[in-house]
């Protein structure tokens, strides 16, 4: 998660929810290499919910 967060803050996120928009909509190819978590159903990687990270973020911050 933390990886998607310092992609996010990269790409010029600068607030929360900034930080939490970019990681909602993160290309697949970024989850991908962070090692995201793969649903072999549809074979897309999905990002943490935008609540977790954002709850991450508080919890550390």
């Amino acid at each position: 998660m933390f990886a998607l967060v310092q992609a996010a803050l990269v790409s010029g996120a600068v607030s929360y929810a900034a930080i939490r928009h970019w990681i909602a909509r993160a290309p697949q190819e970024v989850l991908q290499r962070i090692g995201a978590r793969h649903d072999r159903r549809t074979g897309r990687y999905h990002a943490p919910h935008p609540d977790t990270v954002c709850r991450t973020l508080a919890q550390v911050g």
